[in-house]
C-alpha cells in the first residue's frame, strides 16, 4: 500500500491579509550593569554613591574628583569596588582668594551765610572707597585651615560735601501741603549765646534765630524744619540736655525772645 506524502509549504501572508495575526514582539533582555553602593567620606562628612566603576580610581573620576599631589585616598585607587566599601578622602587645595571690603563715604556739612537758611547745595558728590585684599588659602576637604595675606590695596572714599545755608532772611509763609517729609512732635525750648555760655555752635556757626539744636540720632545735623510759632530752622547745633525728641531753638542777641517751652509738631523738610 502506498502512503500519501503531503508537503506543507509556509507562504508569507501579506500585511493586508484580513487573516493576519498580531505582530511578533521581540523583548530584548537588559544588559545594563547593576550599581554598587559605596560611601565617600570627607573628614566628618559622608555620602552614599551608587557606582558601576570597577576601581576606586575610576569611581573618583566618575565623581569628578581629581586626586592631586598632597591628597590622600584610602583604600588605594587600584582597590576593586565592592558593596559596603568606605573610601576616605583628604583633598588639599592651595588657592588665591580675592576679597573686597567697601569703605562708605561720609557726608560733610559746611555752613554758608550767603545761601538762604536751610537750603542745601552739593559741593562735592560722594563716592565709596574699597579695600582689596588677596590671600593664599589652603583648604582640606573644602574647610579653610590657614590663609596668608599676599597683597592689599585701598582706594580711599570721596566724601560728600554739602553746603547748608544760614542766611536768616526767612520766608514768611509756612510749608504748603505735601512739602513736609514728616511731622514730629517734640519738646521745644529756646536758648541764646549767653544762656549756652558761648557764641559759636557745635558746628561752628553763630547763635541766631534759625539755628536749632537737636539730638543728631533723632534729627540729623543739616536737616531743615519748620517750627510753628518760630519759623524755619536748620539743625546746626547740639547740646548735652538735648536728647531724643527735644529741640532747642536759638535766638540772637537782638532777637525778640517770643518762645515758651512747650510741645509742638514740627515739619521736617528733608
Amino acid at each position: 500500500m502506498l502512503a500519501a506524502l503531503v508537503v506543507v509549504l509556509a507562504v508569507p501572508i501579506s500585511s493586508t491579509d484580513a487573516d493576519a495575526g498580531p505582530p511578533v514582539s521581540v523583548v530584548a533582555s537588559s544588559t545594563e550593569e547593576p550599581t554598587t553602593p559605596v560611601r565617600l567620606r570627607f573628614g566628618g562628612d559622608e555620602r552614599l554613591v551608587e557606582t558601576r566603576a570597577a576601581t576606586v580610581g575610576s569611581l573618583l573620576l566618575e565623581q569628578g574628583i581629581v586626586v592631586q599631589p598632597g591628597d590622600s585616598v584610602h583604600p588605594a585607587s587600584s582597590t576593586a569596588i565592592q558593596q559596603g566599601l568606605v573610601i576616605s578622602l583628604r583633598l588639599v587645595r592651595d588657592v588665591i582668594v580675592h576679597e573686597e571690603e567697601p569703605i562708605l563715604y561720609r557726608s560733610e556739612m559746611r555752613y554758608d551765610y550767603s545761601i538762604p537758611l536751610g537750603q542745601k547745595v552739593v559741593l562735592q558728590v560722594g563716592a565709596n572707597g574699597v579695600t582689596r585684599r588677596s590671600y593664599e588659602v589652603r583648604t582640606v576637604n573644602d574647610d579653610e585651615i590657614w590663609r596668608n595675606l599676599i597683597s592689599e590695596e585701598t582706594v580711599v572714599p570721596t566724601n560728600e560735601i554739602v553746603l547748608v545755608g544760614l542766611n536768616i532772611e526767612q520766608p514768611l509763609a509756612p510749608p504748603g501741603e505735601g512739602q513736609c517729609r514728616s511731622i514730629m512732635r517734640v519738646w521745644a525750648t529756646y536758648y541764646t549765646a549767653a544762656s549756652a555760655g558761648g557764641t559759636v555752635t557745635r558746628t561752628g556757626t553763630g547763635v541766631f534765630k534759625g539755628v536749632v539744636a537737636t539730638d543728631p540720632n533723632v534729627i540729623p545735623l543739616g536737616a531743615r524744619m519748620y517750627v510753628p510759632g518760630y519759623g524755619y530752622g536748620v539743625a546746626a547745633d547740639t547740646g548735652g540736655g538735648v536728647i531724643g525728641a527735644h529741640i532747642d531753638l536759638a535766638y540772637g542777641a537782638n532777637d525778640v525772645y517770643d518762645w515758651g517751652a512747650r510741645y509742638v509738631e514740627i515739619c521736617l523738610l528733608d
